[in-house]
């Protein structure tokens, strides 16, 4: 699994006072280059992981057995066959994937900022079994439908659409839709690159993670939650959440002027609200 790992060298912080770890999860059918914009800010104070999931950017290769590793299958034929560990998928596989990256890197109670899928994959590392390296606290970057019976079917539908998407074509006009017209801010400029990223992604992999997304019990992960959270919304969401548990220390923020890729159009709103919350919650440092 690829991931990297920028910041104070020591999780004690910089000459600006200390900083939590934290663990940036990019979204669905993206890379960690699309959390690059707020990676860039945050490593200003903080020791930060970026990691690229199994069957993404550069954690695209794999062994005889399955096993997912990193390097050099991103270039690869759309209709090469993957082996299971790539494509059939669950959340749960990310999450366990991306603990073992904090506990490799040495990180402690991180805070995991998840874009998208990347917030289904936070909850679930969360909810998992509490270990030194496990999430802090959660921050839910525009997220992915957590609790909707629909959006379950929307997922699934797309898993099939994707699967058969060999040319990219279905995956396109669905990134295109993520970068709508902000009045005179106009439209995220290089929104070009992420696109093509989305649409590159094999479709072996495209589908699986749809299909890991569809099936996800997102409310019963928000239920094993013992970590405080912050939503942050686009400014127009995703999803709405049915339901959040009363027990979970919960805050609702929203961008202005920036859809779904919020981190790439307005980081400086991101790096601020995540900044605030740190220090409401207690969570700015160790």
């Amino acid at each position: 699994m690829s991931y990297s790992v920028s910041g104070p060298t020591e999780a004690g912080g910089t000459e600006v006072g200390p900083g939590r770890d934290l663990v940036l999860v990019h979204g669905w059918c993206c890379d960690s280059s699309t959390m690059a914009p707020v990676r860039e800010r945050l490593v200003r104070r903080h020791r930060v992981l970026s990691i690229d999931l199994r069957g993404h950017g550069a954690s695209l290769e794999w062994d005889d057995d399955g096993a997912a590793g990193a390097g050099w299958g991103r270039r690869l034929d759309q209709d090469q066959v993957l082996p299971a560990g790539l494509s059939a998928v669950t959340i749960d596989h990310y999450a366990a994937d991306l603990r073992q990256a904090c506990h490799d890197a040495g990180l402690r109670a991180p805070v995991v900022i998840g874009h998208s899928m990347g917030a289904l994959v936070a909850v679930a590392a969360a909810a998992g079994p509490r270990a030194g390296h496990s999430p802090g606290g959660l921050v839910l970057l525009d997220p992915a439908p957590l609790t909707s019976a629909r959006a379950a079917g929307f997922w699934l539908r797309a898993a099939e659409q994707s699967a058969r998407d060999l040319d990219g074509r279905w995956r396109r006009s669905f990134a295109e839709g993520m970068f709508p017209e902000h009045g005179a801010a106009g439209r995220y400029r290089d929104h070009a690159r992420v696109v093509d990223l989305m649409a590159g992604t094999p479709a072996a992999v495209a589908a699986g993670a749809a299909r890991a997304m569809a099936r996800f019990d997102g409310l019963g992960g928000l239920r094993q939650l013992s970590v405080p959270v912050l939503r942050i919304d686009a400014e127009e969401p995703e999803a709405v959440l049915d339901e959040i548990p009363q027990h979970v220390s919960w805050t609702d923020g929203r961008v202005v002027g920036a859809g779904h890729f919020a981190q790439l159009e307005v980081p400086e709103q991101v790096e601020a609200m995540v900044a605030r919350w740190l220090t409401v919650t207690g969570l700015q440092g160790y």
